[in-house]
Order: structure tokens, then sequence, then C-alpha cells
């Protein structure tokens, strides 16, 4: 419960920010509205989310190496609470706020501009594993770098730079040109690219999710493990 308890409070300790609730919630809707009328609303809303749900943990996860530096995380150690409760409430944390974040395009922009996400079971299960991706790299990066210059520098290049490169902004990952293709496979944001094209066009979106519960599970160990270490010291 305790576990729990922290990963919302963590939750609304980002919506209380209002820059936060702007970039969380009115950016990403506005976008989906600019760029994604007509036809291509599904593929633009998808590809909005890949973006928004890695990009806006990272960037929050400034909080997270402040709290590691300020010593927050040790006057939390020395309470009744275990270094387990602390790392795994601040992945649960995590894992929110970027569920919260990718709720809000998918259900807004149904809601608002009558996108369509296909098949709610894949799609689910793409919005899942990606929401773990991104709350792992956030985890991952906030409590590798002491600094907080290099941990909101890394944020920008990884959380604007990756769904570029990984086709799932533009160009897209259908026109790219070999090698630049096969390279863009490396992204976690490829594969989610191919997954929701997948849904929304009635192929098989299960290749691409199971290579996304790769990178879920890769990053989120790493992340949780990170943090672990960071805490224990």
């Amino acid at each position: 419960m305790k576990i729990v308890w922290m990963g919302l409070a963590g939750l609304r300790r980002t919506l209380r920010v209002r820059s936060n609730v702007f970039y969380m919630v009115v950016m990403p809707l506005l976008l989906v509205y600019l760029l994604g009328r007509g036809s291509r609303l599904g593929v633009q809303a998808s590809s909005l989310l890949l973006m928004f749900v890695f990009f806006m943990p990272l960037i929050i996860a400034l909080a997270l190496q402040q709290a590691l530096r300020s010593g927050v995380v040790s006057r939390i150690r020395a309470t009744p609470t275990s270094t387990a409760e602390i790392v795994l409430g601040e992945a649960f944390g995590q894992v929110l706020i970027a569920l919260f974040q990718g709720l809000v395009i998918m259900i807004g922009s149904s809601l608002l501009f009558g996108a369509r996400w296909g098949d709610p079971v894949p799609a689910a299960a793409l919005l899942v594993l990606f929401v773990l991706t991104g709350a792992g790299a956030a985890m991952l990066i906030g409590s590798s770098f002491k600094g907080e210059g290099m941990v909101f520098g890394l944020a920008m290049v990884l959380g604007l730079g990756l769904p570029t490169l990984g086709g799932s902004l533009y160009p897209p990952l259908e026109r790219m040109a070999e090698p630049l293709r096969t390279f863009a496979h490396l992204t976690p944001h490829a594969w989610g690219h191919k997954g929701f094209t997948a849904v929304l066009s009635g192929g098989n979106p299960w290749p691409p999710i199971g290579m996304l519960a790769v990178f879920a599970a890769l990053l989120m160990t790493a992340g949780i493990w990170q943090f672990h270490r960071r805490v224990s010291r």
C-alpha cells in the first residue's frame, strides 16, 4: 500500500505544476488537432503518443535527480520506509506519469477529434509496454547523472531524437531508405510505430509488441537497478 501511495503522490506532485499540465494535456492534444486531420488522424495521434509518453517522463526525471541530490531520498530512508519501498514507489510513480500522458492522448483524441485506435487489446498492450519503456528510461537517466544540465540535455536529445530516428515522426519509417530503416529498429519507437500501424491497418501487431516487451523489460530492470544503487549509497 505504501508503494501505491508513493506512486500516486509522485503523480499529484507532477500535476500540481501548471507547466506540466500544459505540456502533458494541452500541447499533445493541440498537436493532434493541428497535424492529424483527415485520414491520417489515427497515425499522427499514435506518433505523438509515442513521442510524448517517452519524452515527458524524461523531462520530469529532473525531479528525481533533484530529490537524490537534495537529500530528500535520504530523509525518506530515515523513516520506517525500506529501500525496496522507495525504489518501487518511485518506479510506480514514473509508470503512472507515463500512463497518464498516454491516456490523455488516446482518450482525448478519441473523444475530441474522433481518432480511431483499432483493436483495443493490442492497442492497450502497445500503450502499456511503451509506458514501461518510457518510465524505465526516465529512472535510468534520472538516477545515472549528478548534473541537472546533463539530465535535461539527454532528455531533450533522446526525447526528440529517438522518435525522429525511429520513424514515428517525419520521415515515417516506411519512407526511410536503407540502411537508416534498419538502424531505426534499434529504437523502441520504430517498434511502437510498426505496432500501431498494424493495429490501424488490420495487420499483425504482435511481433512489434513482442519487441517492445523486450525494450520495456530491459529499461525497467536497468532503471530500477540504477535507482536502487543510488539510493543504497
